[in-house]
């Protein structure tokens, strides 16, 4: 029997029309009601062939794609996986170990992935010693620390 015939046959269990009248199997096998009693029109779709279409298209959807992003004369690889609850996509550059980001849309995608690539080398670049030390803490005037200093 062919697939069509198939689909024919099993609306065929589930609607009997004679006349105009129309009637319909229930959950309940033993029981079955006139569909058309109230003036009710009735439809019958075969949704086997949408839900395959929707299945196919979630596969896509959620599929992880790669992009190149061009920084600092150099091409980097990202991979977008899709949020698929909450929208959007969250972006990982596997060549930069933790270099992680999250977008919207395609277009923010390059923009953010570009913008934590750059925070990624910004924070891997060598700073001097003295950069480090000095940053931030207190220099002894010209004679030393004052006696009442809390550092003395």
């Amino acid at each position: 029997m062919s697939s069509r015939c198939q689909q024919l046959h099993r609306i065929a269990r589930l609607v009997a029309a004679k006349g105009d009248r129309v009637f319909v199997l229930t959950g309940n096998p033993a029981k079955i009601i006139e569909a058309t009693a109230q003036g009710q029109v009735v439809i019958a779709i075969d949704v086997e062939p949408i839900v395959m279409d929707l299945r196919a298209d979630v596969t896509e959807l959620s599929a992880a794609r790669q992009i190149d992003v061009r920084v600092r004369g150099r091409s980097y690889r990202a991979v977008l996986t899709p949020d698929l609850e909450a929208g959007g996509y969250t972006i990982e550059v596997p060549e930069l170990p933790g270099c992680i980001t999250e977008a919207d849309s395609l277009p923010e995608a390059r923009r953010m992935t570009r913008e934590a690539i750059e925070a990624w080398l910004d924070a891997q670049r060598p700073r001097p010693l003295t950069d480090a030390l000095t940053r931030g803490s207190r220099q002894p005037a010209q004679g030393g620390w004052p006696a009442s200093s809390r550092y003395a």
